[in-house]
């Protein structure tokens, strides 16, 4: 378990202050979410009428109304004016794979729901981002990637909590006026010294920072299906799994993978065949899943338009154990540059005037007079799909490859021709 915040300041905070965080980013940074899902590629091809209009919900089904509306005025960075407006913070620092964190800080209240049937409780968005520095006409400029699944995860209040009306809009100073709190000042700060002041705080306000997180409310027994998570005391699903030590334990298959955080025990199989019990496994059912489906390509069980359409998408959700989308698009632009679609099979079937360079009747963009029906002409490039659909199978391989797994039946790293595009037909056209 790693802490951050929690009254150590980020000047001091080892895991802030590592080089992790280097380039100009502050440790904690305020803005409006769209700072950092602007940036993100993927969030500018995937809504259906206005940006943001599918995040609907997060990864485990819970709403995200409010998270992402329209972005409001004010100013970003860490000088403070975005906490007026803003309804995002980026936290950079030296972030562990598999570990699990606890943060604690402080911020603003939001603004009230605008009716009394909206609902109040607070709750708060959560992704992780990586950052990528690129080099732009008046410097360098950084752009973002959520990390793991786009819509993310909402983090709700513990249960016990949801009913206390003083966490949903807490003002510290409204309450130690009401209390007759000590001291004074108006100022968040003094006024939660002067509350902290009075005695059996704990009790009239049981949430930090009056009341300790361990003394926090905790379920004492959790319904059927669920299990007691020690740490927090939250019921956690055990979907999937078995519950052990009289309700607080629940062991999950090993075929399936074990979720560090939120609302479930047991995860996703780690393979999409269902044997494979750690990442590697894993990575040998996607290669052999997709090698099959090559064989069903040059056996025509499967058409190439299909592959082109779709494949990119089944290949994310059979490899989700151990990449993400981010890491897909990031592949698509190193394949690009080491594997350009320029290769020398130019002599295919479809192909035998080339395609991309080797077009032969191409000009210098790649493009050729084409004549469609109804005498309609103009320029166009040639597309085959069977090229692309091979093309596909030896992306997936170059992804894995780049994973460190190697599939040596979708790709061969010094060989361009691979796989196989198919027996050549010196003559493709011939006299009727």
């Amino acid at each position: 378990m790693q802490h951050v915040g929690g009254g150590t300041s980020a000047a001091a905070s080892v895991f802030l202050a590592a080089p992790s965080t280097s380039w100009q980013h502050e440790p904690a940074e305020f803005g409006t979410v769209h700072h950092v899902l602007g940036t993100d590629p993927y969030y500018a091809t995937s809504y259906h009428r206005v940006r943001y209009d599918n995040l609907l919900l997060d990864c485990g089904g819970n709403s995200l109304e409010g998270v992402v509306g329209q972005p409001q005025p004010g100013g970003g960075g860490g000088d403070g004016t975005e906490s007026e407006h803003g309804n995002c913070v980026l936290l950079t620092g030296a972030w562990r794979a598999g570990a699990r964190y606890e943060v604690a800080f402080s911020m603003r209240n939001p603004q009230p729901p605008s009716s009394v049937l909206s609902e109040q409780n607070l709750k708060f968005w959560y992704a992780p981002v990586t950052y990528t520095i690129s080099k732009g006409v008046d410097g360098n400029y950084a752009t973002y990637r959520v990390r793991g699944d786009k819509s993310g995860h909402v983090c709700t209040l513990r249960t016990g909590l949801e009913a206390t009306s003083q966490t949903r809009l807490f003002d510290a100073c409204q309450v130690a006026t009401s209390l007759g709190a000590p001291g004074g000042g108006g100022t968040p700060e003094s006024c939660i010294a002067g509350l902290n002041a009075m005695p059996d705080i704990g009790s009239t306000l049981p949430f930090p920072p009056f009341r300790s997180h361990s003394l926090l409310p905790k379920a004492g027994s959790c319904p059927a299906g669920k299990a007691l998570a020690s740490r927090f005391g939250e019921c956690v699903a055990c979907e999937g799994g078995q519950i052990e030590g009289g309700g607080t334990t629940c062991k999950c298959p090993a075929n399936r993978r074990v979720l560090q955080v939120g609302t479930q025990a047991c995860g996703l199989l780690w393979g999409p065949v269902g044997q494979a019990t750690s990442v590697g496994q894993a990575a040998e059912e996607v290669c052999s899943l997709f090698t099959e489906r090559l064989d069903e390509l040059y056996a025509g069980i499967v058409g190439d338009s299909t592959v082109v359409a779709a494949y990119v998408d089944a290949f994310l959700d059979s490899a989700a154990a151990f990449l993400d989308r981010s890491f897909i698009e990031s592949a698509q632009e190193k394949f690009e540059l080491e594997d350009p679609p320029t290769d020398p099979r130019n002599l295919s079937p479809t192909r035998a005037g080339g395609i991309g360079s080797t077009c032969k009747a191409c000009d210098s963009l790649g493009e050729f007079e084409a004549e469609a029906p109804r005498g309609v002409s103009g320029k166009a490039k040639p597309f085959d799909y069977r090229f692309q659909a091979l093309r596909v199978f030896r992306f997936i391989g170059f992804v894995l490859e780049k994973k460190g797994f190697p599939c040596r039946t979708l790709y061969l790293p010094k060989d361009p021709t691979f796989p196989p595009y198919g027996k050549y037909q010196p003559e493709v056209c011939k006299e009727m």
